[in-house]
């Protein structure tokens, strides 16, 4: 048969008619590969390169021996004559069938359908070669028996049994069953959970240099899991496993350089480690590399880079990229301003549950930037944000209640998330309350309420709220008059260039100076 291309082509489904029990077809004792478009998808219906002038071989798949069964062997075998349903190429095909004294070339087939090499991909099959093999002792087939029976691929999830290959191919110093036992008990998966047996299981693998175990280990060292924590020992597991590709702890190295875990503080090993991940495509990383790359972390200032490293991260379904990538559509760093463009990006991120994400929304609808003024649905996006303690949202919803933006007025309303905000150290909410409180329009006046929450504010460097503070202890408002406090919170606020404080404090200097005959007020 040719292909639309003229190409000389074999149909995988001819030859599964003639050979039911076919697994793949070989040339020269390499298997074909199915032929692929030009994006690398495999074609349909599924196709093979044919080789007219040359004999291929179909492996099949072999059978299942009985333990007390006498192994047969077969030869290659030619098929005897032509079958009218399948083209002549199938015609030069040869069987091939492992014996079952070949376990390696059983275990490669059972790999081949699990990990879809050069096959499609068939989890089923893959569980008939693995058997076949591990029942007669192949470690690496047993181990991923296990795993198979771990995961409930091409079989049911059953944790007893994936413990039972598990464990005999870990009793062959399989590093990988004895990586994935230090996983079940670490997880409790069939087991009760045991972070010491764990850690003996990933330590058995680890000192094989199995770099999933190191990674395993690492983590143990990091938590306190199943041994005392140990920041520094978990850097030296993490180095070993990152620097054999493995790209979750390349991410966790990167994460203790960049937080000072058992080591100091180093931005630019945190940067090295960070890349290398995003290489591989590890979203996080790629978040991270933005983020390094936007705030001048261990790389030199880059707001494309870090754009683009944002983009990579949102294009693998970071939250954190989508609403960094927002932000930088907002504020054009790296790229133009782009509202819509930012509404979309804070979108994908708020419908993933991000606090701060929902919050953008909601202020964009708000302002009615990126999309039409919308007092309703920035309602619903500050609720949602605020629900999960988003503080801002949280003062935003005070603010809508309090004006009656969207909903009803409530000054009550009003007041309860001020509140909620305040508490969680946000200075204008602080500010706001110790308003309500002093001139008791909204609930009962209480200065010594104000004079709290002022205090508060003004603590962190609101003007405002600073000359309040002047104001309540010149006046003596519920506390004894005290000139020196009124006038050390005036100068704060004056200094931040507020009239009133300004104008307090010029007041009380003339003052001072005619009481005292003209000695100035310090």
């Amino acid at each position: 048969m040719t292909s639309k291309t003229g190409e000389n082509i074999i149909l995988w489904e001819d030859v599964l008619f003639a050979f039911k029990d076919a697994s793949c077809i070989q040339r020269d004792g390499t298997i074909l590969s199915f032929l692929r478009d030009e994006d690398l998808k495999i074609l349909e219906p599924h196709q093979f390169r044919a080789y007219p002038d040359e004999v291929l071989d179909i492996v099949i798949k072999p059978p299942v021996y009985k333990s007390n069964a006498e192994p047969s062997r077969s030869d290659h075998v030619r098929i005897p004559s032509p079958i009218h349903s399948i083209t002549s190429a199938v015609e030069k095909l040869t069987i091939s069938i492992p014996t079952s004294n070949d376990l390696d070339s059983i275990y490669n087939a059972g790999v081949s359908y699990y990990d879809g090499r050069d096959i499609e991909k068939n989890y089923s099959k893959a569980v008939e070669y693995f058997l076949q093999a591990a029942e007669q002792g192949h470690a690496g087939a047993q181990s991923y028996l296990g795993y198979l029976y771990q995961e409930g691929e091409g079989v049911a999830k059953d944790y007893a049994k994936a413990v039972e290959w598990y464990q005999k191919a870990a009793d062959q110093g399989n590093a990988a069953a004895q990586s994935n036992m230090g996983n079940i008990y670490y997880d409790g998966m069939g087991v009760t959970r045991d972070y010491s047996t764990a850690l003996e299981w990933f330590l058995k693998a680890a000192n094989q240099d199995n770099p999933i175990a190191q990674g395993w280990v690492a983590r143990s060292f990091f938590s306190g899991h199943g041994v005392t924590q140990d920041y520094a020992k978990a850097l030296e597991w993490y180095q070993k496993s990152a620097e054999h590709g493995v790209a979750i702890s390349q991410e966790c190295l990167a994460d203790m350089y960049y937080n000072g875990h058992g080591t100091a503080k180093d931005y630019s090993n945190a940067a090295k480690w960070y890349e290398k991940a995003a290489e591989q495509g590890d979203a996080t990383s790629q978040y991270m590399m933005g983020y390094l790359y936007q705030n001048e972390m261990g790389v030199p200032q880059d707001y494309r880079k870090a754009v683009e490293f944002y983009r990579m991260a949102a294009d693998n379904g970071n939250i954190n990229g989508h609403n960094e990538l927002g932000h930088m559509y907002e504020h054009a760093k790296g790229v133009q301003q782009d509202y819509p463009m930012a509404f979309k990006c804070y979108k994908k991120a708020a419908n993933m549950g991000k606090a701060s994400a929902q919050n953008n929304v909601g202020s964009m609808y708000f302002e009615g930037r990126g999309v039409p003024k919308d007092y309703s649905n920035a309602f619903i996006w500050f609720l949602k944000a605020a629900n999960q303690d988003n503080a801002i949202a949280q003062e935003w919803l005070g603010k809508m209640y309090y004006c009656g933006y969207g909903v009803t007025q409530s000054f009550l309303k009003a007041f309860e998330w001020y509140s909620r905000a305040a508490f969680q150290e946000t200075a204008t909410s602080q500010e706001i309350l110790g308003n309500m409180y002093f001139s008791g329009k909204e609930i009962d006046r209480d200065y010594c309420a104000a004079l709290l929450w002022f205090t508060k504010a003004a603590n962190q460097g609101e003007d405002n709220s600073q000359y309040m503070l002047g104001l309540i202890y010149q006046e003596g408002l519920d506390v004894p008059p005290n000139h020196s406090l009124a006038v050390e919170w005036y100068e704060k606020a004056a200094r931040q260039g507020h009239v009133l404080a300004m104008e307090r404090l010029s007041k009380m200097r003339r003052e001072s100076a005619r009481s005292s005959g003209g000695t100035k007020l310090k």
